[in-house]
């Protein structure tokens, strides 16, 4: 079985541009025109501009803490195949794993960030004992997916 979020991460990638835009567009709107003014007369235009640049702000750095990252999961053959790519804008990661079925211990799903965030960490037999991989963000997986996943891994183990 293969799949991959691609149309999430579109999704969530046109949620941000459509953010960027609207948060924008009002900025200019209050800082550069008088056409507001008369909506906004017991309230300081100052004091709107901070409250909109704070919860676009809030928005920004919820998204930074998620991390939604592009998955790409493949079971077929031998081996399990992850490719991931982090969609932060400043921090663009292209990694994969590659984990071979007969050495596949454990998995773990972690939940953080007030269960908003999930990620996966694999555990695998080596030479030299038990190791552990970095954990792997699947909070932008979907439901299915994330059952596909575990079903997979699952027959496995």
């Amino acid at each position: 079985m293969t799949f991959n979020n691609s149309s999430r991460i579109v999704q969530h990638n046109i949620i941000q541009f459509v953010a960027l835009l609207v948060y924008a567009t009002i900025m200019i709107a209050l800082i550069f025109t008088t056409i507001l003014n008369f909506l906004i007369v017991d309230i300081n235009k100052s004091t709107i501009v901070i409250s909109i640049s704070i919860i676009y702000l809030s928005f920004l750095m919820y998204n930074y803490i998620i991390d939604y990252n592009f998955v790409s999961f493949s079971d077929e053959g031998n081996k399990f195949v992850f490719h991931y790519i982090s969609t932060r804008p400043l921090n663009k990661k292209r990694k994969a794993i590659e984990i071979a079925k007969n050495k596949l211990v454990s998995y773990k799903i972690e939940k953080l960030f007030f269960g908003l965030k999930k990620e996966i960490v694999f555990s695998v037999k080596t030479q030299n004992g038990v190791a552990k991989y970095p954990p792997l963000n699947i909070s932008a997986l979907t439901n299915n997916q994330i059952y596909f996943l575990i079903n997979s891994l699952k027959q496995i183990i």
